[in-house]
């Protein structure tokens, strides 16, 4: 009895702190042109509440065209992640692979 009691409650102290846990989520911190006359964009960002690595976040570019692009990021310990993307229409959406976007970012244009 000792023992199951012992059990209980350790399985709920366990249950406890995951719903406290962070939820894991992407941001696009930064997106802007290389240039002033060129569809190349550095886009930037950084993954929190993660537990797993290395970490896979799924970058769409331009989605509401007639081609958006995907491209695949690895996020290792550090949590962050800059690439370079060409967009025609500068928008991007960024999300951990298996969720729903969870950052959308225009691009900045060069001055």
């Amino acid at each position: 009895m000792k023992t199951l009691n012992k059990t209980i409650i350790a399985l709920s102290l366990f249950v406890s702190t995951l719903s406290f846990a962070e939820e894991a989520k992407v941001e696009i911190t930064s997106f802007n042109y290389e240039g002033s006359r060129t569809r190349i964009a550095e886009l930037c960002g950084k993954v929190t509440g993660i537990n797993q690595l290395p970490t896979f976040v799924k970058l769409l570019i331009d989605e509401k065209s007639d081609s958006p692009a995907i491209y695949n990021v690895v996020v290792g310990s550090e949590t962050k992640f800059c690439t370079t993307v060409v967009t025609i229409y500068g928008t991007a959406s960024a999300s951990l692979w298996g969720q729903q976007n969870t950052s959308v970012a225009h691009v900045k244009t060069m001055r």
